[in-house]
């Protein structure tokens, strides 16, 4: 347990610190087509990393499947070292730009930038609306479509896959950021929406995979636009606190759901997260951002 919390600390350092370190190495006008590839990549790793490891462990000890995984993170520290390498100087000056007394600077400038502040609220509604559906995906599966395991794996594979096909679908979609997010939420809502309306397999496994490239869409364009208006050498810190926000709103999003649906039911929940969406996106049609 303790090294799982070890890790997970680490893995909270390190996913700002990559997000602030994309602009540095990357053009601008790559910035979108970049960070969709790199949120595909790392999403097919994880769908591949679990069923290596998987088929792995039923071949090994779990001591030794521990130590095949622990090894395999020497694989990242030899990329990260080459990156160094390659950006160390530049990123060396851009963080000495920022007093260590500062550390609340990332904050602070996200509360006195409106656009940041609405982008990070909207990454904060989508992740406790996304919670639920993902959450509770067993119990609709197994109460409401009176279906197997089968069915709820495959409906998890399904949305991860649909995580990838937005990925690289918004690259395709040319127009501004403000409409692909629209565009997203409203895809979002209409796919929960029909997926409790209907209440069949098929429209489940097909909401998912939708609700997935949704999801795609939004995280690109979020942290496109947040690389693009936040200074180099505070980015590292407004990612942090992006990612904290989002990081406690889909638990905290999971765990309402899973009071709520004691009371209304699983459907009625899901219809709540479609109406906050649905709220979410007329309000955002009224906020005006600043691509330029």
């Amino acid at each position: 347990m303790g090294v799982a919390f070890i890790a997970k600390i680490l893995g909270t350092v390190f996913d700002p610190a990559e997000n602030a370190l994309i602009p540095q190495i990357v053009p601008t006008d790559q910035l979108q087509r970049v960070n969709s590839m790199n949120q595909g990549v790392k999403v097919c790793a994880q769908l591949v990393g679990m069923l290596a490891g998987g088929s792995l462990v039923a071949f090994v000890s779990l001591a030794d499947f521990v130590l095949i995984n622990g090894l395999t993170f020497l694989v990242s520290l030899g990329c990260i070292v080459i990156v160094h390498k390659r950006v160390g100087h530049a990123e060396q000056v851009s963080v000495e730009q920022v007093q260590t007394r500062d550390w609340y600077a990332g904050l602070a400038y996200v509360y006195h930038n409106p656009m940041l502040r609405t982008l990070i609220l909207l990454a904060v509604i989508v992740n406790m609306v996304i919670g639920p559906v993902l959450g509770l995906n067993i119990i609709w599966t197994r109460e409401t479509l009176h279906a197997s395991a089968v069915v709820y794996s495959l409906a998890q594979a399904l949305f991860i896959i649909g995580v990838v096909a937005g990925s690289i679908l918004i690259n395709f979609v040319k127009t501004t950021f403000k409409t692909k997010l629209l565009l997203a939420l409203t895809t979002m809502t209409v796919a929960v929406t029909f997926m409790v309306l209907t209440r069949s397999i098929g429209t489940t496994l097909i909401a998912m995979m939708v609700i997935g490239m949704a999801g795609g869409f939004v995280n690109v364009s979020l942290f496109t636009l947040i690389q693009l208006k936040t200074p180099g050498e505070l980015l590292g810190r407004v990612n942090g606190a992006m990612m904290s926000c989002t990081n406690i709103s889909m638990p905290i999003g999971i765990a309402l759901g899973g009071v709520i649906t004691r009371y209304v039911g699983i459907a009625t929940v899901f219809i709540i997260g479609s109406a906050i969406t649905l709220m979410a996106l007329l309000a955002m049609s009224r906020v005006t951002l600043n691509e330029a």
